[in-house]
């Protein structure tokens, strides 16, 4: 005869739990909002619906966001992102990038014009600044032989024969500066 001892242990198992969602910027629905001590930790599972404050939003934009507590936590991770209103009324959001133009005669201070939205603003900063172009000079003409300066950006200028700068002399140097050109380019008869 064959005994078979079958012995039984109690094996302890650790549910995890989801603790209250801190939001910055956003808030639970009023019941969990208003039971925050009596209803967590949650049990895996459960759901819960989050809003994003006035000036946020979520990343699906929508305005009630469900998450759920699972094993590794909340899921989706409850965030509100900053937006922005840009013109004809349009909204970015944090990690949101565009490109920008700038009007005529003004150049992005980046090479791409590219900016991205994020918590403060827009990073880098959008900013236009003049472009000169090279200007007729009367009785003159430019050294360069490019259209277009950037901003500080120095060029030298020559007079004619019979000509010369306000100063007397056969050459100017002048600077690119937002206002336009300093000093302006100027040839005036000997």
């Amino acid at each position: 005869m064959y005994f078979v001892l079958y012995i039984c242990s109690k094996l302890s198992f650790k549910v995890k739990l989801c603790d209250y969602p801190h939001i910055e910027n956003g808030r639970l629905t009023g019941y969990y909002k208003n039971h925050r001590e009596k209803d967590f930790p949650v049990r895996l599972g459960v759901t819960i619906f989050y809003r994003c404050l006035d000036g946020y939003v979520s990343k699906s934009e929508r305005t009630w966001n469900l998450i759920r507590c699972t094993a590794d936590g909340w899921d989706p991770m409850p965030k509100c992102l900053s937006k922005f209103l840009i013109l004809w009324q349009k909204y970015y959001k944090e990690g949101d990038e565009i490109s920008y133009v700038c009007d005529h005669e003004y150049i992005p201070e980046y090479q791409h014009a590219k900016v991205t939205c994020t918590k403060n603003n827009w990073t880098p900063t959008p900013r236009c600044i003049f472009n000169s172009k090279q200007t007729e000079v009367p009785h003159g003409y430019f050294y360069e032989t490019k259209n277009r300066f950037d901003l500080n950006e120095k060029a030298t200028y020559r007079c004619q024969i019979g000509y010369t700068t306000p100063e007397g002399n056969e050459t100017g140097e002048i600077q690119c500066l937002e206002e336009g050109w300093s000093p302006f380019p100027e040839c005036i008869s000997e």
